[in-house]
């Protein structure tokens, strides 16, 4: 346990933007969290959102939004620190918008995204959670496969970097603790000659990825770069061991830099069994070690046999699909609205050897979404593994295909609690609910769900 005897805290807001408040709020004291980590709090019989505060805590803060059902806020002095307060590790913390959870222990951490998850079941679903899993924790640092960087040309000079927590600013960073080593040890060689090329602010961000034997890096460009800084580029890629794409922009495919570079890159699943081909620029989970245990979750879950039919919606480029179809003997079919993830998705299962896929497009965020030719046809299983904004139009339709188990793998509570109530209304009841630490030292809350009717 990380000891608390020199605890730093950082006010998120600087001084010119905390003058702006006119209203005079005596210190607060903080009764608990919101779903998305803020700390919550009571004054004029209305809740205070403050940013930066944890439970128990007795904070002053700087009210920033006022709406007529609630307040907006940050600290700005720390009275009474919770017991879990501990001092943030990296140096970037004050300004960056990544891990803005550093400050609090990891175990309570874990504590508290599972008492936010079941709450807002029991709010806004207005259910109980028959049974809650037992939280699937990760390592705390290094874990992070996958990010997008930022990029401003200031002065001639590249700055690369995440958003900051408080603004659309980029936080030029040189370091960054949750990336895995190799990409973190990437940073700095790949900032200085992004810096050094003539064409630099046709970079629009940067895709990195790191594939099982492979690092990857995605230049997101507004227009072609000179040869000159190709030829640059090309040097640097070879002396540093990465593969380098072109994007120019959603409608294209990524242009290889080198010709002797692999097509792809991969990672493995399920022992190693399968192996997933993607590109920096395909959604993969950023944290892998979370992402074995939550496919092998599923799996479990869901409970595939031979013969059985399950319907895998935002399948992706098979994340979940292929480990189902696998051993299983089941008929698997995923939905995905991406061209590209799906052309994927069906790669991926024939370079495993999977014939018993079958896959459609659909955009599962429009009214009845599901294609015509599913109708009528009974799964044993569903899987849901929506963006943010949950699966609203879905969860309307799965009465209709009388599933006796749906899982639904959320990243947003709000949106989950939102469907859970739809699907209790068709009959299905909440049997399991688990979290996934998929982002340590974050307010991300990573969740999965097992419905049965």
């Amino acid at each position: 346990m990380k000891k608390r005897t020199s605890v730093q805290f950082y006010s998120s807001r600087s001084a010119r933007q905390q003058s702006k408040s006119l209203l005079l709020v005596p210190a607060l004291r903080v009764e608990k969290l919101s779903h998305d980590g803020r700390g919550i709090a009571y004054w004029q019989n209305k809740p205070v959102f403050i940013n930066g505060a944890l439970p128990s805590e007795l904070v002053k803060v700087d009210i920033t939004s006022s709406r007529a059902r609630f307040f907006e806020a940050s600290v700005t002095t720390l009275i009474e620190p919770a017991p879990a307060r501990i001092s943030p590790e990296c140096q970037h913390f004050a300004s960056c918008g990544g891990c803005h959870w550093q400050f609090v222990e990891a175990e309570q951490q874990l504590l508290w995204k599972q008492q936010a998850v079941i709450e807002q079941i029991q709010r806004i679903a207005k259910t109980e959670v028959k049974t809650v899993a037992p939280v699937i924790g990760s390592q705390p640092w290094g874990y992070r496969h996958r990010a997008r960087l930022a990029c401003r040309v200031v002065k001639g000079q590249l700055h690369l970097g995440f958003r900051s927590s408080q603004s659309e600013q980029i936080v030029e960073v040189t370091q960054c603790l949750t990336l895995v080593p190799q990409l973190r040890q990437l940073l700095g060689p790949l900032q200085d000659r992004l810096s050094s090329l003539k064409g630099k602010h046709s970079i629009g961000h940067i895709d990195m990825a790191q594939g099982n034997t492979t690092l990857g890096i995605a230049l997101r460009l507004v227009k072609p770069l000179p040869e000159t800084d190709l030829q640059q580029l090309e040097h640097w890629a070879t002396q540093h061991n990465v593969c380098v794409w072109l994007n120019y922009g959603p409608d294209h495919e990524l242009v290889p830099l080198r010709a002797e570079q692999p097509e792809t890159l991969f990672y493995s699943l399920y022992n190693e069994e399968i192996r997933l081909n993607f590109l920096p620029t395909d959604f993969i989970q950023a944290n892998p070690y979370i992402n074995e245990a939550m496919v092998k979750q599923a799996i479990d879950w869901l409970q595939p046999f031979a013969g059985g039919a399950l319907l895998d919606l935002f399948c992706g480029i098979g994340n979940f699909t292929l480990p189902l179809a696998k051993d299983s003997g089941a008929d698997i079919t995923g939905v995905e609205v991406s061209k590209s993830a799906l052309k994927r998705c069906l790669h991926n299962a024939q370079l495993n050897g999977v014939t018993n896929v079958t896959t459609y497009q659909a955009d599962l965020s429009v009214a009845k979404p599901l294609p015509r030719s599913l109708k009528g046809k009974e799964f044993s299983g569903i899987l849901l593994d929506p963006p943010r904004a949950g699966a609203l139009e879905v969860v309307n339709q799965i009465a209709e295909l009388k599933s006796q188990r749906v899982v639904y793998i959320s990243c947003n509570p709000a949106t989950l609690a939102r469907d859970t109530a739809v699907l209790v209304k068709h009959g299905y009841k909440l049997l399991q609910l688990g979290v996934l630490d998929m982002f340590p030292h974050t307010a991300h809350i990573e969740t999965m769900a097992l419905f049965t009717r």
